[in-house]
């Protein structure tokens, strides 16, 4: 323990005289994530005396970590990132279920961070309701879609959620995992049929929608044996390998031509799978505006819920 508020405070100085402070919690948000730049132009504007620090933590020192914020009354909350979405969940439930937003526990993961009326540190999912409010605004007619999503991680998972909820009866979501088999329960539960990932041999022309919840398409790199794979050059949508985006493009040209490529992820923008969706005349979708609604409704529980989200969503919408 001591060890890690020793790493905390090299790395985020100033913290020791923050009245109040607020954190991303991820494994390298410090590398690009938005959300200090929206939460600390929301705190400038509405002359709140607190600040948003991006604290890269590690699986293994994350329980060590979420015991001291939980014990430090200055914190506020903040968000989460990948890959903690999940087991920040897990954490809080096992110390006590009422932790957790209904939301949240139906998902079973978290992305957003806060503080209840009587102090106790909590968790809510915005991720599913950002993204529908930014599906929505540009794809109206989303009830009866026939969706599919790739990636149920935290954020997929959360996404889905409130997807399949919003397509009504005679919508469909199809999930394409890795490993399909640890996600049954939740796809049962939300009413959502299941995809061995990757979703290329699958698919006929009989999708609307196409959403993608992984990282590839992201500036992250992954090893692959000796070789390290830059997901930036990649899609979802086929494997890993020179025939990507050829694959990709097969795929994407069964789409209707009415037909939605939403990629959650915002950097970069576009991301290769909406570059190539944007070749064969697909209606396009990155995760910036998804950003946007999750910060302004975290925002809002971090800071009690006392502040307008019209004013939160006009400061944050210009950074």
């Amino acid at each position: 323990m001591k060890v890690l508020l020793e790493l905390i405070s090299n790395a985020l100085p100033g913290l020791a005289k923050m009245p109040k402070f607020a954190a991303i919690l991820g494994e390298s948000p410090s590398k690009g994530a938005r959300s200090p730049l929206l939460w600390n132009a929301a705190f400038q504007a509405l002359e709140i005396e607190c600040e948003m620090l991006p604290m890269d933590v590690s699986s293994e020192n994350l329980g060590p970590l979420l015991d001291v914020l939980d014990r430090d009354s200055r914190f506020i909350g903040g968000a989460v990132a990948v890959p903690h979405k999940e087991a920040i969940a897990k954490w809080l439930a096992t110390r006590d279920e009422n932790r957790l937003s209904p939301e949240a526990m139906a998902i079973g993961a978290v992305n957003a961070l806060y503080r209840n009326n009587e102090g106790v540190l909590c968790a809510t999912n915005t991720d599913g309701e950002g993204a529908l409010k930014s599906l929505i605004e540009q794809y109206p007619d989303l009830k009866g879609s026939r969706v599919l999503l790739i990636g149920p991680g935290g954020a997929g998972k959360a996404v889905a959620a409130f997807v399949q909820r919003a397509l009504g009866e005679k919508g469909q979501l199809a999930i394409s995992a890795r490993h399909p088999e640890r996600i049954k329960d939740f796809a049962e539960k939300i009413g959502a049929s299941l995809l061995q990932w990757p979703p290329l041999q699958d698919i006929q022309a009989n999708v609307d929608i196409i959403i993608n919840c992984t990282s590839i398409g992201s500036k992250n790199t992954v090893s692959n044996g000796s070789q390290t794979l830059h997901l930036v050059d990649y899609t979802p949508l086929a494997v890993l390998d020179d025939n990507n985006n050829t694959q990709s493009m097969a795929l994407l040209k069964r789409l209707p031509a009415t037909g939605l490529v939403f990629d959650i992820i915002y950097d970069p923008s576009p991301s290769q799978l909406l570059t190539l969706a944007a070749e064969v005349g697909l209606q396009t979708l990155d995760g910036l505006k998804m950003n946007l609604e999750q910060a302004v409704l975290a925002f809002q529980y971090a800071t009690g819920g006392t502040e307008k989200s019209e004013r939160i969503r006009e400061v944050m919408a210009k950074v």
